[in-house]
């Protein structure tokens, strides 16, 4: 029996079997690591796009119900990003590379606003990691994110789960 992961896009596609995986140079890796950065906080949604393949797989179960596929289908998502988080902004941690099979991770500080008309007047200010799972012809062809949004509404004063360190039961019995 195979216990290996897959990719939430693509059931049969799964993690680490990659036999078409290219070795990418960690120079390259840094440079879209900078370029990434750049492009989220410049606000353009063309110059974030021109980073990734026609067709990507972009998954972002935090903000996003189902994995996104295509470039044209991901301009929703980033442009729903400056609706919801106008002053968004992304700083990086610290980059984890794996040349010899084309992936990286980066950990990043996200922060910004309130949504307008929600809590526009409240910040928040979290901790996620991006992984660029494959890259194809130079642009980012598999990308995976996660960060606690949960987090993103208790700091945004809008987050109406767990009562307690262990939910509403627990904090009812304690």
């Amino acid at each position: 029996m195979n216990f290996a992961a897959t990719s939430a896009a693509d059931p049969r596609r799964p993690l680490g079997q990659r036999p078409d995986a290219a070795a990418i140079e960690q120079s390259f890796l840094r440079r879209f690591a900078t370029d990434w950065f750049d492009a989220w906080n410049s606000r353009d949604t063309d110059r974030v796009l021109a980073l990734v393949h026609p067709d990507v797989i972009w998954e972002d179960s935090a903000f996003w119900r189902e994995p996104i596929e295509g470039r044209k289908n991901v301009r929703a998502y980033v442009e729903r990003i400056w609706q919801i988080m106008p002053d968004v902004e992304f700083e990086e941690i610290q980059s984890f590379t794996a040349p010899s099979d084309g992936r990286g991770v980066l950990l990043y500080r996200h922060r910004g606003s309130g949504p307008p008309g929600v809590a526009p007047d409240r910040r928040f200010d979290v901790t996620g990691c991006v992984v660029f799972m494959e890259f194809v012809d130079g642009l980012l062809s598999w990308y995976v994110t996660q960060y606690d949004l949960n987090e993103i509404k208790r700091q945004l004063g809008t987050f109406a789960g767990t009562h307690g360190p262990g939910g509403p039961e627990v904090a009812a019995t304690a």
